[in-house]
């Protein structure tokens, strides 16, 4: 039997316990480090033939960042964190003579995707001149 539990602890959370040839399975962990357990029967008489066991693993980066999202025509857009992680916020406005159509603040949500689409500028229908009398 094999058991794979999340972290270097004994009483972590068992990610999955397999006997016998399975197909392969994806798992993820919440911390960097796993913890893999054998356990073999005496002389292959109750799982089966003593043959011991195989492991073929890649360690996969963790993808903890939002898509980054594309710079906008007449426009610009500034960002709350370095990295585009959960919780960051990107804000997005318009150069003077243009209006932001679409949501001006955009959030990376818990399942790395973003709270709306990204807005755009479009040019202002309505021009305010100011006149100044000396």
């Amino acid at each position: 039997m094999l058991t794979i539990t999340d972290g270097d602890e004994v009483t972590t959370r068992i990610l999955g316990r397999y006997v016998g040839g399975s197909s392969p399975f994806k798992l993820s962990s919440t911390t960097p480090d796993l913890t893999v357990t054998f356990h073999s029967d005496p002389a292959g008489l109750v799982f089966g033939k003593g043959e011991g066991f195989i492991i073929n693993y890649i360690e996969v980066s963790r993808n903890d960042s939002c898509p980054d999202l594309p710079e906008i025509q007449n426009g610009w857009k500034t960002t709350s964190h370095v990295a585009l992680v959960r919780g960051a916020c990107i804000t997005y406005q318009c150069d003077p003579g243009y209006d932001l159509v679409g949501r001006e603040t955009l959030t990376c949500q818990l399942d790395l995707s973003w709270s709306s689409q990204p807005p755009f500028c479009e040019k202002s229908e309505f021009c305010l001149f100011y006149l100044f009398v000396h």
